[in-house]
């Protein structure tokens, strides 16, 4: 039975080894940078792709709309069959009858009428070309937060995972130098040691589990497959700092926003379309004129022993022709044409409303924006300086304790505050990239890596 247990296992083990291989194989690594990861979440946004559905919606319906200023035309027919007539032979009446005819009618009012409809679709046209444009910049904004945040936390994970094997590694030297009898390193340094390998490994895997959760949010921000993994960098600088970018005037700021946000001039257009649409309910009120002209042909067919025409059985042929203008009024139609007019009013005064609001949203957005990035590129130096002088002081700390000259709540006080300066300057990168990301999309620009692309 061994060599048929033997066999089994070997079997198990060839298919689990191979099933791992086929799902290894059908993972993709994707590399991503903050540019990428912006043009994939613009890419894959389901916004961006709804709001492009309804701009070409309103592409087609504004096309089609043209053919409302020319004429209509419509056809008819019809055949009738008269069984009875057959059995009567001294009747002159048909036992067929055919009628065909075509009509063309071209509107006059309606021309001026359909003309508010045209630019009605034409400036409902506009308003989601700029609403297309701001899902746009809104899904770059949000994929490079998201990238930012992610970021910032393998960063973190990087720090802490250092801490991490150096206290593991200290722990385990301090508890050789106690064990073997070193004058220098007592019974506390060995406890303190211990308790800071144990701290700085719960801090790991705290680092890792954000880590993870940053990353699923990242792939959510981006709708990527749950089979994609996700390659981050660790960066010693921000992008700001890469492509040493300049904040311009707030004053200047604040006009772009004005100008440029595609909130305010989808809103313009909005009100425009309102105001054509009101014009255009405006001529149900009246009467409508138009120009109309028709032919109709009518043939009566019978026995050919009492037909007109023996030969064609023809009872009676008509043709006719005729052009005139057709007027017409609805003097009362249950209220609903005002009803309409009235909800469109009621629109544009709260498209006129929304656009005040938005307008002051959009000023207090680029403040904020501008004041975060202004004060956090402020307090780098300093940050950096920081770092790098606490970093020595932890070098020096570390030498010290080695040699007896220091003990391990020294050491221990020296390696936190390093790590936490280390740690808040890789926030303050994060808040520095952020701020830039946000003050571009405040502007109503799309969000971009460096302003030199």
């Amino acid at each position: 039975m061994r060599p048929i247990k033997k066999l089994a296992y070997l079997f198990l083990t060839f298919n689990l080894n191979s099933y791992a291989q086929e799902l290894n194989s059908n993972k993709i690594i994707l590399s991503l940078d903050l540019e990428k990861a912006m043009d994939i979440a613009e890419k894959n946004s389901s916004e961006v792709k709804l709001t492009n559905t309804e701009l070409q919606n309103f592409n087609s319906q504004h096309t089609l709309s043209f053919f409302k200023l020319g004429p209509s035309l419509s056809v008819q027919g019809s055949t009738n069959w008269y069984p009875n007539q057959n059995s009567n032979y001294n009747s002159s009446s048909p036992d067929r009858k055919a009628d065909a005819s075509i009509s063309l009618e071209q509107p006059i009012t309606g021309l001026w009428q359909n003309a508010y409809k045209i630019s009605e679709l034409s400036s409902k046209t506009d308003s989601a070309s700029f609403d297309l444009k701001g899902a746009k910049i809104k899904a770059r904004t949000e994929g490079a937060q998201t990238f930012i945040n992610s970021q910032q936390a393998y960063n973190d994970l990087e720090i802490k995972k250092a801490a991490y094997e150096y206290s593991t590694l200290l722990y385990k030297e301090t508890s050789i130098l106690f064990e073997t009898g070193d004058e220098t390193k007592d019974k506390i340094d060995l406890l303190l040691s211990q308790a800071n390998a144990a701290k700085s490994e719960i801090a790991y895997e705290n680092a890792k589990n954000e880590f993870q959760n940053k990353v699923a949010d990242l792939k959510k921000a981006l709708n990527l497959n749950e089979n994609v993994s996700i390659q981050i960098k660790n960066e010693d600088k921000s992008n700001w700092e890469k492509q040493e970018n300049k904040i311009p005037e707030l004053n200047t700021l604040l006009n772009q926003s004005q100008k440029n946000r595609s909130e305010i001039k989808s809103l313009d257009s909005k009100i425009k379309a309102t105001n054509s649409n009101i014009a255009y309910q405006n001529f149900n009120f009246l009467p409508s004129a138009s120009f109309v002209s028709s032919y109709s042909n009518s043939e009566s067919f019978g026995n050919k022993s009492n037909a007109l025409d023996p030969n064609s059985g023809t009872f009676l042929s008509d043709n006719s022709f005729s052009v005139g203008l057709k007027l017409s009024w609805t003097i009362w139609d249950s209220g609903i044409s005002l009803s309409n007019r009235i909800d469109s009013v009621n629109e544009l005064e709260k498209n006129k409303i929304n656009k005040d609001k938005k307008l002051i949203d959009i000023s207090n957005e680029v403040i904020n924006a501008f004041n975060n990035l202004k004060t956090s590129i402020l307090v780098l130096p300093q940050s950096k300086s920081v770092a790098e002088v606490l970093e020595q002081a932890y070098k020096l700390s570390k030498i010290k304790y080695k040699t007896g000259n220091l003990n391990a709540s020294e050491l221990i006080k020296t390696q936190n505050e390093f790590i936490n300066s280390k740690i808040e300057l890789s926030k303050l990168r994060s808040d520095i990239d952020n701020n830039w990301i946000k003050l571009q999309a405040a502007i109503g620009k799309n969000p971009i890596s460096s302003d030199k692309r």
